[in-house]
Order: structure tokens, then C-alpha cells, then sequence
């Protein structure tokens, strides 16, 4: 029988979507800090994801108000292991 993942969606209005493993949170944590694009919208920060896996924190890009938005759901830049760049666009690497 294959392990089933169930994630579960817990939403901060305009801030940010954090989805987290049921059952055992140690193997994958997701936090979408923002989910837009290069047009600026007053609901969606550029992209930012937040992921805690094998007890490391990895941010993949880094959009601008990414350091608000990490703040805003608790946790500290200074915290992260890794940081990635899906691209080089400006709206991932603010």
C-alpha cells in the first residue's frame, strides 16, 4: 500500500495559503508567501514558497515584499537554509 498524503489548506486572506502534511509534518511543509505574477495586485504578493523538508527551510524565489510576507506567517529570513530562483525574472528575484 503506497503512503497517502493529505495537505490541508489554511488560508491568511490576502496574505498567504499554507498547505501542511497531515500526520506527519516533519517529511513536507509548503507556505505559499505569494502567488502572483509581474502585474501588481493588492491581493497577491510576487512569487515567493516556503518549503520545510528533511529539517531544512528552503525559499523558492523570492518576490518583492517576500521578507513582509515571511514575517507575517512567523517565520525569520535568517532561518533559511536555501534559496532558489526558479527564473530570473524580477518579479521572483525582487
Amino acid at each position: 500500500m503506497s503512503e497517502t498524503v493529505i495537505l490541508r489548506l489554511l488560508t491568511v486572506p490576502y496574505l498567504s495559503r499554507t498547505f501542511q502534511v497531515i500526520g506527519n509534518p516533519s517529511k513536507l511543509e509548503v507556505c505559499v508567501i505569494g502567488s502572483g505574477t509581474g502585474i501588481p495586485n493588492p491581493r497577491r504578493r510576487p512569487p515567493a514558497l516556503v518549503v520545510r523538508m528533511g529539517g531544512h527551510l528552503m525559499l523558492f524565489d523570492c518576490g518583492a515584499g517576500t521578507m513582509w510576507g515571511l514575517a507575517e506567517v512567523g517565520l525569520d529570513f535568517r532561518d533559511l537554509d536555501w534559496l532558489w530562483f526558479t527564473h530570473f525574472h524580477p518579479d521572483h528575484t525582487g
